[in-house]
């Protein structure tokens, strides 16, 4: 997943940004986490100028985004927080869109655990009709949930 980016920063004016280990995560209308991963500016700093830029983030396949196709939302938000670790190295750009590492895996098990239970709230409708009709379970368990020794 791509997402362009409009950053504005008044402090910036038309100076350069190095911030390194950057998490950003953009969330629905709901406040839920979309997409998320750790960018290092250092190398490819933001440029600002006037105190604003736009910026390519790519979320690759090895990092945590809700399907294109699952999201529904009115408006989006972005958190930005510096001084994340990142979890493994960047992925390599796509295009012109700069790629990120992997968050934290407690945070990636998290914000999966959220989006199952979106997902589940957003299908309660559709599913209503397999009410009486038995179907698999393919899998399930909660984050943290400890089984066998096992975390």
């Amino acid at each position: 997943m791509i997402a362009t980016v409009d950053f504005s920063a008044d402090v910036c004016g038309d100076h350069a940004w190095k911030g390194k280990n950057v998490k950003i995560s953009i969330k629905d209308s709901d406040n839920e986490v979309i997409a998320s991963a750790v960018y290092d500016f250092t190398t490819k700093p933001m440029k600002f100028e006037d105190g604003v830029t736009t910026v390519k983030l790519a979320f690759t396949t090895n990092q945590y985004w809700r399907a294109v196709s699952r999201i529904k939302t009115s408006a989006t938000s972005m958190v930005v927080q510096e001084g994340s670790s990142p979890n493994g190295k960047p992925s390599a750009d796509v295009d012109s869109a700069r790629g990120g590492a992997n968050i934290a895996d407690s945070d990636m098990e998290r914000y999966a655990q959220l989006a199952l239970s979106w997902q589940v709230s957003n299908d309660k409708s559709a599913i209503s009709s397999l009410h009486d009709v038995p179907t698999t379970q393919l899998f399930s368990r909660k984050y943290g949930m400890e089984v066998d020794g096992k975390t």
